[in-house]
This record gives structure tokens, C-alpha cells and sequence, in this order.
């Protein structure tokens, strides 16, 4: 805040000083200069002289008093700033003991039983499966909780299209329907008719 007071105060005193000068006709608003005036200048390589007309003025009727000048200001004496009060000191901080590094114990507890990892074959290993019970669910995912997609009857062709535990992930030859079905359900061989 104070360099922002200091810089006011220094652009006050610089227009201040400008005004005054102007006042005295030290320094001013260039003229504009004639048409002429710009020819012979641009023709001699000296700077234009500028040419003042003065004009008399006709003395006042009544005299005048003359106005009372302000005494000229003294420049003031220096101020000293004012003391800056301490900052507060934060209040001493208690020393906590701290133990020293240590790599972190293996962990030995029983990790739980990992689930199945689902496992695709290639292309040319698409196994042909056959439906072998009756009205089976075909599910959402491999669960026998999972949505329900659709209902196979006994000896309809699937192919798998990979398994995860228990469950064979297979496709309905016709329609293309999608699911997950008991492995226990489908076998290679198609049921026999009776």
C-alpha cells in the first residue's frame, strides 16, 4: 500500500510541474503550422523557427488590485515512518518421537480363492455343443442368479464361445442369441430322441 501512495504522489507532482511549466510557456502544444511554413521547412535541413504575434492588451479602466500570491510552500520536513509493531511468534511446537523407517512385513494372511478366469479359443477351435436338457435358461452372465435371455429346448446346436468355471459362454446356432449356460447342460454329443 505504501509504494501505491508513493507512486500517486509522484505522478501528482510530475503533472503538477507540467501544468506549471506550460503555464510559464516553457513548453506547450506545438502550433500548426501553414502549408508554406511545411514547404520551406521539408526544403532546408535547419529545424522550423516557430513565430510568436503578440497583440497588446488595452489597460483596465479601474485599477485592479493585485491578486494576493499563496506563499510559496517550504518543502516539508522528512517523517519519520512509523514503527512497525512484531510480527507474533508462533508458539514453540512439542518434538513428537518418531520411529525410524522400516520396509513394510509381507502380507501372510489367507488371500481369498480366486475366481475362474474366462478363457476363449481361437477360431478354429469353435467347439459345436448340443442343449442336452429341457427348457434351459440361457443367462445374462454366469450365475444361476443372472438375467434371464432366453429358454433352449433339449438338442438345440450352440457354439461355444469360451468357459469360466462351471459356465460355457455360447451362442445359439439360428438366432444368435448370446449367453451363459451350466456346463453340465450341454454336451458334445446331441441327445437321442425318444
Amino acid at each position: 500500500m505504501r509504494t501505491s501512495v508513493i507512486v500517486a504522489g509522484a505522478i501528482s507532482f510530475a503533472a503538477c510541474g507540467t501544468a506549471a511549466l506550460m503555464g510559464l510557456g516553457v513548453i506547450g502544444a506545438p502550433t500548426r503550422a501553414k502549408p508554406a511554413d511545411v514547404a520551406s521547412a521539408a526544403s532546408s535541413s535547419s529545424p522550423p523557427v516557430r513565430q510568436v504575434q503578440t497583440v497588446p492588451i488595452a489597460p483596465p479602466a479601474t485599477p485592479v488590485a493585485p491578486i494576493a500570491q499563496p506563499p510559496i510552500a517550504q518543502t516539508p520536513a522528512p517523517v519519520a515512518p512509523a514503527p512497525i509493531a512484531a510480527a507474533p511468534q508462533p508458539a514453540p511446537v512439542a518434538s513428537i518421537p518418531v520411529a525410524p523407517w522400516a520396509p513394510p512385513k509381507p502380507i501372510t494372511a489367507a488371500l481369498p480363492k480366486p475366481k475362474p478366469v474366462e478363457t476363449t479359443g481361437s477360431i478354429a477351435s469353435v467347439k459345436t455343443l448340443f442343449v442336452s436338457g429341457s427348457r434351459v435358461a440361457l443367462r445374462e452372465t454366469a450365475d444361476a442368479k443372472g438375467k434371464l435371455v432366453d429358454r433352449m429346448p433339449a438338442g438345440q446346436k450352440v457354439a461355444e464361445i469360451s468357459r469360466n468355471g462351471e459356465w460355457v459362454r455360447v451362442r445359439v446356432i439360428g438366432s444368435g442369441a448370446e449367453g451363459w449356460v451350466s456346463a453340465s447342460l450341454v454336451d458334445t454329443k446331441r441327445p437321442t430322441q425318444d
